[in-house]
């Protein structure tokens, strides 16, 4: 069942393309998970009897070690976050699945949106508007 929770939890996240792109090293052992997830699941629902699979030792040392990778992938998780958190101190307002939300959508300002009340006192709402740059305009690199 931890493993299960877990996979949970971490699926949505790693499916991200900003968060894959963000932590390279944690995606990369969630897709190796994923697999063995997905294909003992596949397994169980081809043998009907649970009893027998469940007692299989390799079944239960593939659970093991998936539930030792998730783990760290857990804790590559945690850091990442902390990292942002201390590179922008009001994220420390937010829950991490709120946090997640906003990092998993980089390319969308958007997302940050629904967060601004807990980020920022008195702040409601944000209007963007799209950019147009000016030809003329310098912009030094």
């Amino acid at each position: 069942l931890q493993v299960q929770h877990q996979w949970i939890y971490l699926e949505p996240i790693f499916s991200s393309k900003d968060i894959q792109t963000q932590l390279p090293l944690e995606s990369k052992r969630f897709r190796t998970v994923n697999r063995t997830w997905r294909l003992q699941i596949g397994n169980v629902k081809a043998n009907p009897h649970l009893l027998t699979f469940c007692s299989n030792v390799k079944f239960t040392e593939l659970l093991q070690e998936s539930n030792r990778i998730l783990d760290g992938v857990q804790k590559g998780l945690s850091v990442y976050l902390d990292l942002k958190r201390l590179a922008f101190s009001r994220f420390f307002f937010l829950f991490n699945d709120e946090l997640l939300q906003i990092l998993s959508q980089t390319v969308n300002p958007l997302a940050v949106q629904p967060h601004l009340k807990k980020l920022f006192e008195a702040v409601d709402h944000l209007d963007f508007e799209p950019y147009e740059p000016d030809p003329n305009e310098f912009i030094p690199v």
